[in-house]
């Protein structure tokens, strides 16, 4: 049964809750002494008839049978001339007796025979009965049809217990598919034991002793090679099985038990108590948490105990030489031989920019504690200003015994208050905010009850009330509060008096109806230079940061480019890649252009992490995956990372062989594929297609040698078809040579003048662009031949075009370049004086100089430089703006957003939602003749709803069909908004739909939906700004 409880604004809390359909009047339950025997030994079963209550019935007649399983075994071959066992079943009924239940009673037999067996009881006159399966085996009785043969011919091994102690004799049954030598072994992390056995009538009985090393599982290996003696009865010349066998010593499972009171009230201290078995220095923890929280993700009370000794995975690899081997020894018929973060992390571009923990949580951790003699911790609880239950678990270990225990504290103040609190607000929202007052005890009374704020949130009701509350009952008082147009944080108090007091705060974030934005300004400076700065106004109070450096790189003049990258909130195999790339060569760049991203972790960490997330999107193939969990492989991806691991190792980096290696070989196979495809570039004015090696196999060659895997076959077959490669691709392969040392191939190849590639941009596949092409180029030349001439020529025509780097994929490749060529430079002896209001605040003299906010306060700042040579300065204002809107508009697609209700199915207006309703949002995302890959959707919600996310609540998807849905790649759910990322098919149209919940109501700003191409920046569209009116909920 599935159960949704509503509160009073609509929000909901589920809960599935299983339940029994009884058939009968009379329950039949079986007790078995085990599940595998000896031959004629008496088995000892328990018989107990109940009602729908549990208690045990008397006088119930039953009918007990016994049946034994036979396996008639034959060989069939299937459609791909394959050999499998079939066995067929047929039952034969041992024994049929009739007796009477008189509660629990016993009974007892035995069995002559080796084989699978089911005891069968059914009430009288009915057909339908329980049963209990069982093994029995004798080797005087067992005969080739007593057991089921696999169908692909593996040994099947059964237990005489479920678990075993150690100092026990574990009896194993091997079920094989045909006699021979058994190899039996015990392995886990190495091979434990081993012993040979022989199998008769394909089967035998094992007796091993269990030893304690084998805690908590071992597992049971059994190799069957079938002697070749020129029987064809068998095409199978080796079984192989393995089970795992249970090991559990109950000695090392501690007792923990916690005393504390069931209720008690808010804001009081309580004594708690965890007690274990009585002995000094058992360490003991103890944390109590709000139990809605977690309720979310329906969080289990921790039990190290089964952590420790859970089933431990098989660390033995087998291999089998013995089937290639010997079908060659008894071959009859023939003489001869046969043949898937850091989306999280600083993604200020899409989420909102002003946080505040609406709620504060309870949880409390009492450390690592030991106890007394007695085996006893006392704590002291210090409980908050919440209501609710809170859940106590505690945690004990000593040694290798572990222990846990859980008990659950109520909590509750005589006067509960209840307001009706969104989770944010937009700058401009009107909120109806009823109050629910919560009486718990026995006494009809008068509650008053006060409401305060501060920050940019104002009451516009009267900030005062009371009502007369029934004994445990509820009333309701209601007032309305306005979000300030300048965003911010801001906080609610209630206070009541009356029948006691209580009192509840919340923190809201009031969020701006513009999103974060950046100003930069960059350049060059010069003796003589003299550079005025903006000054930035009109931010949101702590939202501004200002930025200034100076510095002899170069690269420090896209440093905005840079920001822009490195904190890029999408986490795709591309962006990953991209993010961390630059960081091998630009630490000292980055540490100048972001100090706060770097004040608690160094680029070396954020390369670690790099490293360890593109491993782990390794798919079975060897490829890397484009999302992360996801199975979609992405070839320019792969190889891309590839190329990033190759250097990170080369810098020092820990990068893990195996995942190189087996990436190394996809870009093996993958290269030899021979593949082209139509290349679209730009000569003169005009635009020309032409047919290309895909620039992925080329790449792939160049990463190959780079690692000294060169492909040489490969490399000679296309530098005798230059006719295939693009400029960018004739610089890699003449690398690939290069680095291969293979100079006079490398020379043959290499162009002799720099001319400047210009394909169109791509937005998917190679993600190819104009920058990028060139910058690989110039990437190469700085890796094999630094001394080309070349490279001022394509450093000079990069520089005068990276202002327009708008892609990760060309901003990366940029970076790398001038990471690379900045190694090169000389220095200079120039002197920069920064001037704050007319005063000299800082100079530059050659070390690189950043300043920042409390440096750059004032009214007017300038820069002036004296000297020789030339430095580079960045100076950027990022923040909230007080004021602006966002411009909406359509650019090469068209994105839509529409409500519908959820019950009815009609279109919604911005009039016509009401507290409570479920509401199903419409995107749409249609295109204008041309499909992109890489489009991100944001839907910021409005602060009246909620969005029913569905990875909390499976129950809480549409179910309604689309004629055309969206391919969402990735999707990302919020608070207060909904990321998307899928592509443009052409001029199609495809839509998504996800659920809302209408939590609220007053008047709230409905921020614009927006779509963005991340590749290319003529795709976006921002639709949809508005105001909507939510009426409050009808009470029935």
């Amino acid at each position: 049964m599935y159960v949704s409880v509503f509160d009073l604004t609509g929000r909901t809390v589920n809960r599935m809750q299983p339940f029994t359909v009884y058939p009968n009047k009379a329950l039949i339950g079986i007790q078995s002494p085990g599940s595998y025997f000896g031959v004629n030994k008496q088995l000892e079963f328990r018989l107990l008839a109940v009602d729908q209550n549990d208690r045990a019935l008397k006088n119930t007649k039953v009918n007990v049978r016994l049946v034994r399983k036979e396996w008639q075994t034959v060989l069939k071959k299937d459609y791909s001339n394959r050999y499998y066992y079939a066995s067929e079943e047929k039952a034969i009924v041992e024994w049929d007796k009739r007796m009477t239940l008189k509660g629990e009673t016993p009974f007892a037999f035995s069995v002559k025979r080796s084989g699978k067996y089911e005891l069968q009881v059914s009430l009288a006159g009915e057909s339908d009965y329980q049963s209990s399966s069982f093994y029995a085996y004798g080797w005087a009785t067992s005969t080739a049809s007593s057991f089921e043969v696999d169908k692909e011919g593996r040994v099947d091994i059964i237990f005489d217990r479920e678990k075993y102690s150690p100092g026990d004799n574990a009896k194993v049954l091997f079920m094989c598919p045909f006699g021979g030598r058994l190899l039996v072994t015990v392995e886990r992390n190495g091979v434990l034991h081993h012993q040979y056995v022989d199998v008769d009538k394909r089967s035998v009985e094992v007796s091993l002793p269990v030893k304690t090393e084998y805690l908590p599982n071992a597992y049971i290996t059994a190799t069957l090679f079938r002697p070749h003696n020129g029987d064809n009865e068998s095409p199978f010349l080796v079984g192989h099985g393995f089970a795992s066998m249970g090991v559990e010593k109950t000695s090392n499972r501690l007792p923990v038990r916690i005393h504390a009171p069931k209720r008690v009230k808010p804001g009081t201290t309580q004594t708690v108590t965890v007690t274990t078995a009585a002995e000094r220095d058992v360490y003991i923890t103890l944390a109590a948490v709000d139990e809605g929280i977690l309720q979310i993700t329906d969080y289990e009370t921790p039990d190290p105990y089964e952590t420790m000794y859970a089933k431990r995975a098989l660390q033995v690899s087998a291999h089998d030489l013995y089937k290639f081997l010997l079908p060659e020894i008894v071959r009859s018929s023939s003489s001869t031989g046969g043949g898937a973060d850091m989306l999280e992390e600083m993604a200020k571009k899409r989420t909102n920019p002003i946080t505040t923990k609406r709620f504060r949580l309870f949880s409390y951790w009492s450390g690592i504690k030991r106890s007394n003699a007695s085996g006893k911790v006392t704590l002291k609880l210090k409980l908050p200003q919440f209501n609710g239950e809170a859940r106590l678990m505690a945690v004990a270990y000593t040694g290798e015994r572990f222990g846990s225990a859980e008990s659950r504290m109520k909590v509750a103040d005589d006067i509960i208050l209840e307001p009706q609190v969104p989770r944010l607000l937009t700058a401009g929202d009107s909120l109806v905010m009823p109050v629910t007052v919560i009486n718990t005890t026995s006494k009809r009374g008068k509650v008053s009850v006060a409401l305060s704020t501060e920050g940019a949130l104002k009451v516009m009701s009267s900030s005062k009330g009371s009502v007369t509350v029934p004994a445990n009952g509820t009333a309701q008082l209601v007032f309305r509060l306005r979000a300030g147009r300048v965003p911010g944080k801001a906080s609610l108090r209630l206070a009541a008096t009356g029948l006691g007091s209580a009192a509840e705060s919340f923190d809201l974030s009031i969020r701006p109806q513009v999103p974060f934005s950046v100003e930069t300004k960059s350049g060059t400076l010069k003796k003589g230079s003299h550079i005025t700065l903006p000054k930035p106004d009109r931010y949101v109070r702590g939202t501004r940061s200002l930025q200034l450096t100076i510095s002899a790189f170069p690269a420090i003049r896209f440093a905005d480019k840079l920001k822009r990258l490195v904190g890029y909130p999408h986490g795709c195999i591309e962006q990953t890649v991209s993010r961390a790339f630059p960081q091998l060569y630009l630490e000292e760049v980055l540490k100048l252009a972001m100090p706060e991203t770097y004040r608690r972790h160094s680029p070396t960490y954020f390369v670690n992490e790099a490293i360890r997330k593109v491993e782990s999107m390794q798919l079975y193939d060897g490829a890397l995956g484009y999302w992360p969990g996801g199975n979609s492989r992405s070839w320019w991806g792969s190889v891309y990372g590839a190329h990033f691991l190759v250097e990170a190792k080369k810098a020092g980096y820990r990068v893990s062989d195996d995942v190189l290696n087996r990436l190394l070989r996809f870009l093996g196979r993958e290269a030899r594929k021979r593949e082209t495809f139509d290349y679209v570039h730009y000569r003169g004015t005009g635009r020309t297609v032409e047919l290309k090696a895909r620039k992925e196999i080329i790449y792939s060659l160049y990463v190959l040698a780079l690692t000294g895997k060169a492909d040489l076959s490969s490399m000679n077959y296309y530098r005798s078809r230059q006719h295939l490669l693009t400029r960018d691709g004739q610089y890699l392969l003449a690398g690939a040579y290069a680095l291969a040392g293979k100079w006079n191939s490398y020379h043959k190849t290499i162009p002799d003048l720099f001319q400047a590639e210009r394909p169109a941009r791509q937005t998917g596949g190679s993600f190819d662009s104009e920058l990028r092409a060139n910058a690989i180029m110039l990437n190469v030349l700085l890796e094999v031949d630094p001394s080309n001439k070349q490279i001022q020529d394509i450093l000079r025509w990069i520089a005068n075009r990276a202002r327009n780097m708008y892609s990760t994929q060309e901003t990366a490749f940029v970076m790398l370049a001038l990471g690379k060529a900045a190694r090169r430079s000389a220095g200079a002896d120039l002197r920069v004086a920064v001037m704050v209001d007319g005063k000299k605040r800082a100079t530059y003299s050659g070390k690189s100089l950043t300043l920042s906010d409390k440096d750059l306060n004032g009214n007017s700042l300038a820069l002036k430089a004296s000297g020789s040579g030339e430095a580079y300065y960045f100076w950027s204002a990022e923040g909230v703006k007080t004021e602006g809107t966002v411009e909406e508009k359509d650019a090469n697609m068209r994105v839509r957003r529409s409500y519908y209700d959820y019950r009815t199915r009609k279109q919604l207006s911005a009039s016509d939602f009401r507290q409570g309703q479920l509401v199903v949002c419409n995107i749409s995302l249609t295109g204008e003749g041309r499909s992109i890959d890489n489009i991100a959707i944001t839907d910021m919600v409005p602060a009246g709803f909620e969005i029913e996310n569905p990875r909390l609540r499976p129950s809480t998807t549409v179910g309604w069909k689309l004629a055309h849905p969206m391919n969402v790649e990735y999707m990302d759910v919020r608070d207060d908004r909904l990321i998307l990322f899928t592509s443009l098919d052409g001029s199609k149209t495809r839509e998504f739909l996800y659920l809302l919940r209408v939590v609220n109501s007053g008047m709230f700003i409905q921020p614009p939906i927006g779509a963005e191409a991340m590749y290319d920046p003529a795709f976006h569209s921002y639709h949809g700004a508005e105001q909507i009116r939510i009426a409050p909920m009808r009470i029935e």
